[in-house]
């Protein structure tokens, strides 16, 4: 079923059955898939995708174009989600910024065991081994950096982790926002 039948349904009030069998025919599978691969378990994966059919029923009247429905739909999702981890307490938020010419000077292409407790005698060190331990704990998410920091455009890169180009727009943002607190110790450091 295409994004302009299901938003067809869901506009036709009298159906609410019809439409949420449509919507969820369209989009459960993939907001599961989406929401597994951000560390969130079933049970609560199910629950925001959940509350993002609640949320489409109760402002589809505010779609203003629909031909945006689809990302209008992603991004309710993401909000919930977002919205879940903190009610949970289960998303970081630490403030640190990684310079643009930091992540250019990453080198994490061996495999290298990193220990958690390690002692690193400079800023840049120790930036180089947290990216190699994001590297072992999100082989997917390194990847993706790791393309976009080699200057790969954004459609490309798209291709090769087999997401959309908006998909993986947001999968790099959020990717990003998963390495920062990596660097959380490597910004005590001071540099010489």
């Amino acid at each position: 079923m295409l994004a302009g039948e299901v938003l067809e349904q869901l506009k036709d009030k009298a159906k609410l059955n019809v439409a949420y069998k449509a919507l969820n025919n369209f989009f459960y599978k993939k907001a599961f898939r989406f929401l597994l691969s951000n560390k969130l378990n079933d049970e609560d994966a199910d629950d925001v995708i959940q509350e993002t059919f609640i949320k489409v029923f109760e402002k589809i009247d505010t779609l203003k174009e629909d031909g945006k429905f689809e990302s209008w739909l992603w991004q309710i999702l993401r909000n919930n989600m977002n919205e879940f981890y903190r009610k949970s307490n289960r998303k970081n938020d630490v403030m640190f910024s990684v310079a643009s010419e930091d992540l250019e000077n990453l080198k994490g292409d061996e495999d290298v065991k990193v220990s958690h407790d390690q002692k690193y005698d400079d800023q840049q060190s120790c930036i180089e081994e947290k990216f190699k331990l994001f590297k072992e704990e999100m082989p997917d998410r390194h990847y993706a950096i790791n393309l976009q920091k080699d200057g790969v455009p954004v459609k490309d890169i798209s291709i090769r982790i087999g997401r959309s180009y908006a998909a993986t727009k947001e999968f790099l943002s959020q990717s990003k926002k998963k390495l920062i607190p990596y660097f959380e110790e490597c910004k005590e450091i001071e540099t010489s």
